[in-house]
């Protein structure tokens, strides 16, 4: 039976703060075939089992030129797949990052410009 294969960052936390990162390849094997492609069971179940297909999961035959695949037929396509997928995060993230720090900036502008007056306690006035 035929095995497919997909690279996953497995992040374990503790409550002291602590963090293991770890990558892992999990294996799953191809439960049944179609023209276009297979499906896979995301839990291990056997096909026998009534409920196994709520866990069922299609992936397409691979090609050259498939731009999304879950997972693929060798380990170092594998590995490719998810390098790329972590570079996408990355790029994302770096993205909403600047747009936070530009928000922030905008903030604290408007704040400068508004100069709000409060009346102190001591009957001075602050701008």
């Amino acid at each position: 039976m035929d095995v497919l294969y997909r690279y996953e960052l497995r992040v374990t936390n503790w409550s002291d703060g602590f963090r293991l990162l770890k990558i892992v390849c999990d294996e799953h094997r191809v439960q049944r075939k179609t023209p276009k492609g297979c499906y896979i069971n995301l839990r291990g179940l056997p096909v026998d089992v009534p409920w196994s297909k709520k866990w069922d999961k299609f992936i397409l035959d691979y090609t050259p030129n498939c731009r999304k695949r879950w997972a693929y037929p060798t380990k170092e396509l594998a590995l490719d797949s998810f390098k790329h997928r972590k570079n996408m995060q990355l790029s994302i993230l770096e993205y909403q990052i600047d747009n936070c720090k530009l928000a922030i900036q905008m903030i604290e502008e408007e704040a400068m410009e508004k100069k709000v007056y409060r009346p102190s306690k001591n009957g001075s006035e602050d701008y």
